[in-house]
């Protein structure tokens, strides 16, 4: 089983920006490997964890595919339900925090809040 931490631009600047930044950033993280254009898995010996970076329409939908979005307005972690919940909220909010954006558990209405 899985659940989802999104990652999106504030309400008051909500356009995409560059990809190709946030993904160079992401593949420098240590606890991730870039397994796609667009895409991350865990390094070996951290939780389980599938980063997708995407543009996503006006509703939050997206897709991934062969090639790396040239503009990005989602982060997506899916996660594994697991005593780690803590290790998957701080990865979300570090990431949130490079890009000034928000961090959302839309299934249960739930912000995280970026300190």
């Amino acid at each position: 089983m899985t659940w989802y931490l999104t990652l999106r631009p504030p309400a008051r600047r909500p356009e995409a920006i560059p990809a190709q930044p946030i993904l160079e950033w992401l593949a420098a993280q240590p606890e991730l490997r870039q397994v796609g254009p667009a895409e991350f898995d865990a390094a070996d010996g951290q939780p389980w964890v599938h980063v997708i970076v995407a543009d996503g329409d006006a509703n939050g939908n997206y897709a991934t595919g062969a090639k790396a979005p040239e503009r990005a307005n989602i982060v997506e972690l899916i996660c594994a339900y697991s005593s780690e919940e803590d290790w998957y909220e701080a990865l979300a909010l570090r990431i949130a925090a490079h890009l000034g954006w928000e961090v959302f558990e839309e299934c249960v209405g739930r912000r995280l809040w970026v300190t």
